[in-house]
């Protein structure tokens, strides 16, 4: 959704593999599944097709292949490799399957694999030092509720800005936003030249006056903000 922002996901990946394969190899066929790709998605999978869910396919025995989609791995590091299991953390783009990569790593291998156990490190911004376990939640009960990140406190890595009274009252019906309706100007945020082109990408916060997280949006051209994600 946010095409602008740094979506990784760290993960730890056990798949089992098969004694004959030796370290080295391992090692080669990892560097293989570094940069962008192609990765077709697992049948159990929430992917459409022909307007249904992959998995509802999947469980009804009919022949499941998902279309391939474009995914990118930024890092991918090996982290134990004894006997027939391996242990990596990869940082990933939205969207990957991470069954589809032990499947790959074993179609590779000649051995074949599959995923034993899965642990999300960090998504986004948000990582496992700010995380709650359930048992905690159970333990504190409704203290626990001081632990939630508000929603001013999110996706702190887009550009924001502040409306003034009027424009909080038209992002929240979804009106177009005039400068008049920002009252800290969008500086640099908006591409405001003759052509009115936009970089119609990009993502802004829309804050009200006491720093609250109103809505999400879009440049328009002339210096227009459409507000697309209203959360008032």
């Amino acid at each position: 959704m946010f095409q602008q922002s740094t979506s990784k996901v760290i993960m730890g990946l056990e798949s089992r593999t098969g004694p004959s394969v030796d370290r080295h190899s391992v090692e080669n066929v990892l560097n293989k599944f570094t940069g962008s790709f192609s990765q077709t998605p697992p049948p159990f999978s929430a992917k459409k097709i022909e307007g249904q869910r992959a998995y509802k396919l999947a469980r009804q025995g009919r022949p499941i292949t998902p279309e391939p989609v474009n995914v990118h791995v930024e890092r991918l590091d090996l982290l134990e490799f004894t006997g027939d299991l391996l242990r990596i953390r990869l940082v990933c783009s939205p969207g990957f399957y991470v069954r589809s990569l032990a499947n790959d790593i074993g179609q590779a291998l000649g051995c074949g694999a599959y995923l034993e156990a899965l642990r999300r490190e960090r998504s986004g911004e948000f990582g496992l030092e700010t995380a709650v376990s359930i048992s905690e939640i159970q333990q504190q009960g409704v203290a626990a509720l001081a632990q939630i990140i508000p929603l001013s406190k999110l996706l702190q890595n887009l550009p924001s800005v502040t409306l003034t009274v009027r424009g909080q009252t038209r992002a929240a019906h979804g009106n177009l936003l005039l400068e008049r309706d920002i009252s800290n100007g969008t500086g640099s945020i908006l591409d405001r030249s003759t052509s009115g082109v936009v970089d119609s990408t990009t993502w802004i916060r829309l804050l009200s006056q006491d720093g609250s997280l109103i809505a999400l949006a879009q440049p328009k051209p002339r210096g227009l903000l459409h507000p697309t994600v209203v959360l008032v």
